[in-house]
C-alpha cells in the first residue's frame, strides 16, 4: 500500500503538477501498487500523464502509463530492484522501499 503526502502543487496555465513523497507499508502486488492521487490538492478528475520516482533505496520506480485508473485518477508505480533490473514479486515490500521516502513528481492535464 502506498500513501501519498503532497509537499507542493501548481498550475502552470495548461496542466497540474504535483511533487509529493510516497510511503509504503504491507505487501506490493504483482504488476505495481497503485499511488493514491485523492488528495484534495489533487483538483482534477482526469489520470496523469507523467509520474516520475525516485528514492535513495537501491530501486527504480516505474510509473505505468498503461495501467492509470480513472475514478480516483490514480496511476500505478512498479519497483524494479537495482541489483537485478527486475520487478518485485508480490509480497512483503523490503526494508529497502519501506525504510526510504519515495520522492513522486506528477504532471496531470487540467480538467
Amino acid at each position: 500500500m502506498l500513501a501519498l503526502k503532497v509537499v507542493d502543487h501548481w498550475i502552470d496555465g495548461h496542466r497540474l503538477h504535483v511533487v509529493g513523497v510516497l510511503t509504503a507499508t504491507g505487501n506490493y502486488p504483482a504488476g505495481g501498487d497503485v499511488i493514491p492521487f485523492n488528495d484534495p490538492l489533487i483538483k482534477t478528475g482526469m489520470a496523469p500523464v507523467w509520474v516520475e520516482a525516485q528514492s535513495i533505496g537501491g530501486n527504480d520506480f516505474v510509473g505505468v502509463p498503461g495501467v492509470f485508473q480513472s475514478t480516483p485518477p490514480n496511476a500505478k508505480l512498479r519497483v524494479i530492484a537495482d541489483a537485478t533490473g527486475v520487478e518485485l514479486v508480490a509480497g512483503a515490500y523490503p526494508a529497502s522501499v519501506t525504510g526510504n521516502p519515495i520522492q513522486i513528481y506528477a504532471i496531470f492535464p487540467r480538467g
